[in-house]
């Protein structure tokens, strides 16, 4: 299977080449770029900035202790729209690989097509199996996108929207710290269980 790591990485850089495109459409007045410069840009696009050194390529690009700061400090609506920029790119990356895997499948058929005998049924088997894994989640991811996109969020903090008494935002503090171990456990467990 492909890490998922590796799938958002591609669904990003595919994004940024769209953008880039699109960019190019209007003539560049203040530069003149070469083909040396063309693949910098290229390798500085597949570089994750958001990742955090010393972690695992697969894990989280944002630090796990930054989750309390995001629910107390960051726009409701702002974070909707990075969870569904994510979405998208997780969502792109199946996709892509439910193409390229179907691609492979009718290559197979028609290799073995004339053949007097053909080669064993798994590999078709299993190309069947990875095909159908891969277009159920990319189908599951477009359920998310949509599901999240038809939630209404006011573009403010949440402490900000409902505004807590001194107990209530002390409850929500407490609240916010044990859901944060709880993230953390489950996180460290995801890493963990992915390097056996």
């Amino acid at each position: 299977m492909i890490p998922a790591r590796f799938l958002l990485r591609l669904g990003k850089w595919i994004y940024s080449l769209g953008e880039r495109w699109d960019k190019s459409a209007e003539p560049d007045r203040d530069h003149s770029h070469n083909i040396e410069d063309g693949a910098q840009i290229l390798h500085e696009e597949l570089v994750d900035e958001d990742h955090v050194e010393g972690m695992p390529e697969d894990a989280p690009s944002f630090k796990m202790a930054g989750l309390s700061e995001r629910v107390t400090g960051k726009s409701m609506a702002s974070l909707r729209a990075e969870a569904i920029q994510l979405l998208f790119a997780l969502h792109a990356g199946h996709v892509i690989a439910a193409e390229i895997l179907l691609s492979r499948k009718i290559g197979h058929i028609v290799d073995n097509f004339d053949k007097t005998h053909p080669e064993s049924s798994e590999q078709l088997r299993q190309l069947n199996q990875f095909i159908t894994n891969w277009t159920r989640d990319a189908g599951s991811l477009d359920a998310a996108i949509g599901l999240l996109r038809q939630i209404e969020l006011p573009d403010a903090p949440l402490p900000d929207v409902i505004e807590p008494s001194k107990e209530e935002a002390e409850l929500g503090r407490q609240l916010l710290e044990c859901y944060e171990q709880s993230f953390n456990q489950q996180v460290l467990e995801q890493t963990l269980g992915q390097d056996d």
